[in-house]
């Protein structure tokens, strides 16, 4: 819905993210969410103490095709 509503709604060509590499299932939810690897920071973080590497996560414009839901909502709750 985020990603809708940057896409359709605030006009936004990218959204970048950074995750630490070791929280495989934070990085794992932001793929499904249509984010894409797009770089690393290397030793930049700490993760429980120790020098851990950043992912540079993004995701485009154009990688979201369609109908917005968020529109639609907005739409219907919009009075005429």
């Amino acid at each position: 819905m985020t990603l809708d509503w940057a896409f359709h709604l605030g006009s936004l060509r990218m959204v970048w993210l950074k995750a630490l590499e070791p929280n495989r299932a934070g990085i794992t939810a932001y793929e499904k969410a249509g984010f894409r690897p797009a770089g690393r920071l290397r030793q930049s973080g700490f993760w429980l103490g120790e020098q851990a590497d950043e992912l540079i996560m993004d995701a485009l414009r154009e990688d979201f095709p369609g109908p917005s839901a968020v529109s639609t909502a907005v739409d219907a709750e919009t009075p005429s």
